[in-house]
């Protein structure tokens, strides 16, 4: 059977004859309006129309934005080749899209990044711990949307049932020049670092920026996530090679004296959401629930204290970890990037492995599902020898929803008291304070929080939050305890790896007091939002021992390496 297949074919009047025109218009111009409504949803979710409209190419954020959604629409009309179905696809994706981006701003502090894709499989894990804000914005936009769908569906339903928005000649030629436009733009659109660095940039529109939030506030749903897919492939700068680092690296090496003989084990913890809830102007505590940290802060014999200065706030638990065990840090990667699942291949340079190199015996921790942020393959990459998830602790028991921190404390001491070398290094992750802190999670509580401007559920929360920053301060005393006993040098450090979510859209701080007037669009932004304390703590003395008030992880993970006396 022959086909026909010119052009001159195609576009002859009696295809277009043939086809409806109305539904032909609604095909190319409703993904205008429509990219127009979810740009909207962001500028009135972040109440950022003057930024928006102050840049003189703001028509430009438009047309992008409309000409990727068509290119969508167009792909999906090349599969299915049924115009009203794909607009149907390309609307509520678009929609979908905005408010994901929406929810997430507002339960983690970032609207949704490429590189969260890659924790979809551990979405079920942590889903019921997330209370799903409903804004004006979105409930707007969806109505704006299902009116474009409706208005679609009126003019399909008039329409002749003879003519479609494209005939079957059309089609023929459509599918291919849609496949190859989806195709080529979304390469430029997503890929091609010129375009995204050069024509989108000077269109205001941020590929890899420090502030997510306002990328999205400021640009849209569409122009704050596709362009930044580029950024999850890291690329080697030019002319980069390990000879050329050796010869930097030599320019700088000379020996360093040793300071001291001793070699101390090494207990390093990071608490989940370990933070002050003191700071909260607007709440009151019946007992301090930081007091045992307020006494090592007075030892300055034994312990220093300080404060973590933290690359995420409410979530990302596995940046810190890695910034603290490698001394990288995660701002030279892409934005929101989750190093374990994308950059940790093979074996990497890390302080666990100089430990290990150095007669360390190097073992992880973590009560909680191995696989979560692929630390089981990970932290084999990183020099650990032994792994310990929720199913291999000798001391399992929960405490709320997850096993207690003062079980970890007992695993730890377990661990040190069966080491096979003299030094250990054992890095621990804990989990009983992980949110979500919106129900009663224990059947008793050491400490009553009241506030008279907290709502009922958010003053539960807190006090489910706060019982598990006074257990976590409470379990690393049972170390310290412990520790003192022993003749060996034994160095303990614990740091919180972000700030706890707290209410819905963050509510907790707002009305708590932390968050001035006027800010609460913005507030993760705020430099206090990324201040979690620290303590170090050995059993010989460190009264000689400088080290800095404010630390990040990499500078905290040197700081306590070099407590090892190793280089």
């Amino acid at each position: 059977m022959k086909i026909k297949f010119s052009l001159g074919e195609i576009f002859h009047n009696d295809t277009f004859e043939k086809t409806d025109k109305g539904r032909a218009i609604c095909f190319f111009v409703l993904p205008f309006i429509l990219s127009v409504v979810l740009i909207h949803m962001a500028l009135l979710y972040g109440n950022s129309f003057s930024l928006f409209y102050s840049h003189r190419l703001w028509i430009l954020k438009i047309l992008f934005t409309y000409l990727f959604i068509l290119a969508f629409q167009g792909f999906v009309f090349a599969i299915c080749h049924r115009d009203f179905l794909s607009f149907v696809i390309t609307a509520l994706s678009g929609y979908i899209l905005d408010f994901v981006h929406q929810t997430m701003c507002a339960t983690t502090g970032d609207p949704l990044l490429p590189t969260d894709l890659l924790m979809v499989g551990q979405f079920k894990k942590i889903a019921g711990y997330v209370d799903v804000p409903i804004t004006l914005s979105e409930v707007i936009g969806l109505i704006l949307v299902l009116a474009l769908i409706s208005v679609y569906l009126i003019i399909c339903r008039k329409s002749d049932k003879r003519k479609k928005a494209f005939t079957n000649k059309a089609k023929k030629l459509s599918t291919i020049i849609f496949i190859l436009y989806f195709i080529v733009y979304s390469y430029f659109f997503c890929i091609n670092y010129n375009f995204r660095y050069t024509v989108l940039k000077n269109c205001n529109v941020n590929i890899s920026a420090f502030n997510a939030v306002e990328d999205y506030i400021s640009s849209g749903s569409v122009l704050a996530f596709f362009p930044k897919l580029g950024e999850m492939f890291v690329q080697a700068p030019e002319e980069y090679s390990k000879d050329l680092v050796d010869n930097i690296t030599s320019k700088y090496q000379k020996d360093i004296p040793v300071k001291s003989t001793v070699q101390p084990s090494i207990i390093a913890i990071q608490n989940e959401a370990w933070w002050d809830p003191v700071n909260l102007k607007n709440v009151e505590f019946s007992v301090d629930p930081m007091s045992i940290y307020r006494d090592y802060e007075k030892d300055k014999t034994h312990a220093r204290t300080g404060y973590l200065v933290t690359p995420v706030f409410a979530g990302g638990t596995c940046l810190p970890e890695f910034e603290f065990l490698t001394g990288f840090n995660t701002l030279n990667l892409p934005s929101n990037t989750y190093p374990y699942i994308q950059t940790i291949k093979e074996d990497t340079v890390s302080f666990v492995r100089q430990y290990k190199d150095n007669g360390y015996e190097t073992v992880a921790i973590h009560p909680y599902h191995k696989d979560f942020y692929s630390r089981d393959e990970a932290y084999n990459y990183l020099g650990f020898e032994k792994f310990f998830g929720e199913e291999d602790m000798k001391y399992n028991g929960t405490k709320g929803v997850y096993i207690s921190d003062e079980n970890v404390s007992k695993e730890i001491i377990s661990l040190y008291e069966n080491k096979r070398s003299d030094k250990i290094f054992i890095y621990g992750v804990t989990m009983q304070n992980h949110g979500g802190y919106n129900y009663y999670r224990y059947s008793e509580y050491d400490i009553d929080v009241t506030s008279s401007v907290l709502s009922n559920d958010d003053l539960i929360g807190l006090k489910d939050y706060t019982q598990g920053v006074y257990d976590a301060i409470r379990a690393y005393k049972i170390l310290t305890d412990y520790f003192s006993t022993i003749e060996e040098p034994v160095v303990i450090v614990m740091y919180g790896d972000h700030l706890p979510l707290l209410g819905i859209s963050g509510s907790t701080y707002i009305d708590g007091g932390m968050v001035e007037n006027g800010d609460e669009s913005n507030y993760t932004q705020e430099p206090e939002f990324f201040y979690t304390p620290y303590v170090i703590w050995a059993n010989y003395d460190i009264s000689n021992l400088k080290i800095p008030e404010y630390m990040s992880p990499p500078v905290s993970g040197m700081e306590v390496y070099k407590m090892a006396n190793i280089m």
